[in-house]
């Protein structure tokens, strides 16, 4: 069997429909263009689709995209390689409350708000502030100050700021005092990205003549054309949702997530192993109060507690579409990358993930 073949035309079939190609109609629900990337064998596999610029230049695996709330993951595997964070038995001393930065002060129920509900949207916390309290880092205190939910754990609210607040308190549990993008970029570096020689992953965009920066689209209904957009900006809740990567260094830390311990030539540390299967762990109970999903650190699961299980998370703002799934028990994942938000890629990365674990049993 052509594996390589095989795995083309199934994501030819999933994928390929998200991307416009020359001759069609442009749409809202087809991005410029993409690239999706396939571990599968112990190798890594690239697909390229469309174009990145409005010259017709095609992207590649050194090609940077935006990866939106796929960012998430990044944040919740360094909490994961803090398990004293958020087991069971921490002491009271490892409360959120008792490590916020600078002018964070939780009150009410939200004293006793956990590091593993921040990171599974139960800390009852809205997705982001109201408008004009989005990029002002006082503002954001602020906000965050204000939240008292009824009770903890609280139901499962999809939140930026939820996120973005634990990368917070996460940076400063490591001695950073400033959160803006590019002490971000420092921290997730230090304790992630150059460990799987994810290189050219962060905040900004780290490109170069060799890992070109994709432009960001949006869909103009009334041209029936796409345009280019801006890339937004660092925010105060920047560890859920602003950073940058290659569908080659995501592929890296599609590895890592399935427990791979040598990318490149150099070992995974063990703690971002066990970080990274911690973050994979369905950590809220069913019942109520509950997440509508099994929610690990960011991640979601499917198939959970199956030998099927997989974990996939999404990632869309302006200029981006994407989702990265990775299949522990098989070796396995994929990453889809866009340059435009709206294509709700769930549906195809998860229907591609399940194909390629049927593959694997149909060749074992």
């Amino acid at each position: 069997m052509d594996i390589q073949a095989s795995i083309q035309a199934l994501v030819d079939k999933w994928f390929g429909p998200l991307v416009y190609t020359t001759g069609t109609t442009p749409s809202s629900s087809k991005a410029p263009g993409g690239i999706c990337g396939v571990y599968y064998g112990d190798q890594n596999y690239y697909f390229p689709y469309g174009s990145i610029d409005e010259s017709g230049t095609p992207p590649d695996e050194n090609t940077i995209f935006g990866v939106g709330s796929v960012t998430k993951t990044f944040t919740t595997s360094i909490l994961g390689q803090h398990p004293i964070l958020f087991s069971g038995s921490y002491n009271d001393n490892w409360k959120v409350a008792n490590n916020l930065p600078a002018g964070y002060a939780l009150q009410g129920t939200e004293e006793d708000v956990t590091f593993a509900q921040l990171a599974t949207f139960t800390a009852g916390i809205p997705t982001v502030p109201p408008e004009g309290q989005q990029t002002d880092q006082q503002q954001f205190i602020n906000f965050i100050n204000s939240i008292n939910p009824p009770s903890l754990p609280a139901n499962n609210v999809y939140s930026d700021s939820s996120i973005g607040f634990l990368g917070q308190v996460l940076m400063h549990l490591d001695g950073y005092t400033v959160f803006d993008g590019i002490h971000a970029n420092e921290w997730a570096g230090k304790r992630l990205f150059a460990a799987l020689s994810m290189a050219n992953t962060g905040f900004p965009a780290k490109e170069d003549a060799s890992h070109p920066l994709s432009m960001a689209f949006k869909f103009l209904d009334e041209k029936n054309a796409y345009g280019k957009i801006d890339y937004s900006p660092w925010t105060p809740w920047g560890t859920a949702g602003r950073m940058f990567s290659t569908c080659s260094d995501m592929l890296n830390f599609v590895q890592a997530n399935c427990g791979v311990t040598e990318i490149n030539g150099h070992g995974v540390p063990q703690g971002i192993t066990a970080g990274m299967l911690h973050a994979q762990t369905d950590w809220v109970p069913k019942g109520p109060n509950t997440s509508p999903v099994d929610q690990g650190f960011a991640w979601i699961l499917i198939n959970a507690g199956t030998t099927d299980e997989f974990c996939g998370k999404a990632g869309g703002v302006p200029g981006v579409s994407s989702f990265v799934t990775a299949c522990r028990s098989m070796k396995l994942g994929v990453v889809f990358l866009t340059n435009m938000m709206g294509l709700k890629p769930e549906g195809a990365a998860i229907g591609l993930t399940k194909e390629l674990q049927s593959l694997t049993k149909s060749t074992a």
